[in-house]
C-alpha cells in the first residue's frame, strides 16, 4: 500500500483536507503518516485510530513516504523541498503553498481545468503537484466551460477575499476588532454613531491589527500580499501567471486584478469584467458556464436570489461554485459582467489536492 505523509494536519487547510479525504474514504488504501513541526512523538486519534506524531524536519522519515501531502506554509516548503530532492527522494509532494507553483517542473493542479496536462505529467514523472492561488482557482473553476473552449480574451478581476485567508488567527483577530468597535458607540444612533466609531478606528492601536495590519472590522482594504515592482501586490500578480500556467495555452489569458480584503470569514468573491473572443448571446454563455462541471450553480439575475443566495453566508462550507449577476455591457455584447461566490478553504485550497 501506498505510504502517505501528511504534514500540517492541524491548521485550517489541513483541517479542511483530513475532513474531506475522511468523507471521500481517499484514504483507505494507504498508510497514513502524520507528521509535525513542533508536536513531534505525541500520540493523537484520528477517525477512530491512533498516530504517533513523526517530525516534519526528520529527512529519512519523509523520504520513507511515497506521497508527501503538505499543507504547512512556503516556509517549511523551502526548508524541506530541495533537501528531499537532492538526497534522492522520487515521492510525489502535493502541496497547497505557493512557493513550488511557478518552478519550472511543478504542475499548478486544478483537474476539472487540467485534467489531461496532470495525467501527461504523470505518465512523464513530473513528481510536484501545486495547489493554485485561490482566487485563481474558484475564478477558473467558475468560468471553466469558456475558458476551455477558449472563449475569454481578458478578465478583469476586482476580489473581495474573506479574512480566512490570512489564517485562522487573522478570524479570531477580526472577531475581537468586531467586539471592540460594537462597544465604540453603543449609545448613539445613525451617523452619530457612524462618526464615533471612525474617529475611534483613526486611532492608534484602537484594536488589535497583528495579522490585518489596519482595522478591517467595519471596513476594507485594498491590499493583499506583497508590492511588485508593476503595482500590483503579488496577489494581484498571481492572478495573470498562475491562471495561464494552469491553462497553458499558446495564446495567454489576460487578467487584471485589484484584490481586496473584506471582513466576510470564510468564502472569497469576485466581480469578474469578461471581454470574449466572439459575440454569443448570453443564455449561449450561461449555458456553458453551468453546464461545465458539477459544481456550478447559477444564480439569477434577480434582487431577491442575489442578496439571498449570491454571497458568503450561503456558500461557506459548500463545494458548490456560485455565478450570478449575469449580463452584457454598455461596451457590447462580446463583454459581459458576472459576480462569483466559493469557498476558498475547499475548491481554492484543499480540494484540488485532495483529488
Amino acid at each position: 500500500m501506498l505510504k502517505v505523509g501528511i504534514i500540517g494536519f492541524r491548521g485550517m487547510v489541513g483541517t479542511v483536507l483530513q475532513q474531506r479525504m475522511q468523507e471521500e474514504k481517499d484514504l483507505e488504501n494507504c498508510v497514513v503518516h502524520y507528521f509535525s513541526t513542533s508536536q513531534a512523538e505525541q500520540v493523537i486519534t484520528i477517525d477512530q485510530q491512533q498516530h504517533h506524531i513523526k517530525d516534519a524536519f526528520n529527512l529519512s522519515a519523509l523520504a520513507d513516504m511515497d506521497i508527501l501531502l503538505v499543507t504547512q506554509g512556503s516556509a517549511y516548503t523551502m526548508k524541506v523541498h530541495s533537501k528531499l530532492r537532492q538526497d534522492g527522494w522520487c515521492g510525489y509532494w502535493i502541496d497547497a503553498a505557493s512557493y513550488l507553483r511557478m518552478a519550472s517542473k511543478s504542475i499548478i493542479v486544478l483537474d476539472p481545468i487540467n485534467q489531461a496536462a496532470i495525467q501527461q505529467g504523470i505518465e512523464r514523472g513530473t513528481k510536484d503537484f501545486i495547489g493554485s492561488n485561490c482566487t485563481v482557482s474558484l475564478m477558473l473553476m467558475a468560468l471553466a466551460g469558456l475558458v476551455k473552449q477558449g472563449l475569454i480574451k481578458a478578465i478583469q478581476a476586482t476580489t473581495y477575499q474573506a479574512i480566512s485567508g490570512s489564517g485562522a488567527k487573522a478570524i479570531t483577530e477580526l472577531h475581537q476588532q468586531m467586539a471592540i468597535t460594537s462597544n465604540f458607540a453603543a449609545d448613539q444612533e445613525g451617523i452619530a454613531l457612524a462618526n464615533t466609531i471612525h474617529e475611534n478606528l483613526k486611532k492608534p492601536k484602537s484594536v488589535p491589527m497583528e495579522y490585518t495590519h489596519a482595522p478591517l472590522a467595519m471596513n476594507l482594504l485594498p491590499w493583499i500580499d506583497q508590492a511588485m515592482e508593476n503595482g500590483q501586490s503579488k496577489e494581484e500578480w498571481k492572478g495573470m501567471v498562475e491562471t495561464n500556467k494552469i491553462l497553458n495555452s499558446a495564446t495567454p489569458l489576460l487578467v487584471d486584478s485589484t484584490c481586496v480584503r473584506i471582513p466576510a470569514l470564510r468564502c472569497h468573491s469576485q466581480s469578474l469584467f469578461i471581454e470574449l473572443t466572439e459575440t454569443l448571446a448570453l443564455d449561449t454563455v450561461q449555458h456553458i458556464i453551468e453546464s461545465a462541471h458539477p459544481w456550478i450553480e447559477m444564480i439569477p439575475n434577480t434582487q431577491t436570489d442575489s442578496l439571498t443566495k449570491l454571497n458568503p453566508i450561503h456558500t461557506a462550507n459548500e463545494l458548490m461554485i456560485r455565478v450570478g449577476r449575469l449580463r452584457n455591457t454598455h461596451r457590447g455584447k462580446r463583454y459581459i459582467q458576472c459576480f462569483t461566490v466559493g469557498d476558498q478553504l475547499l475548491w481554492g485550497a484543499a480540494e484540488p489536492l485532495r483529488r
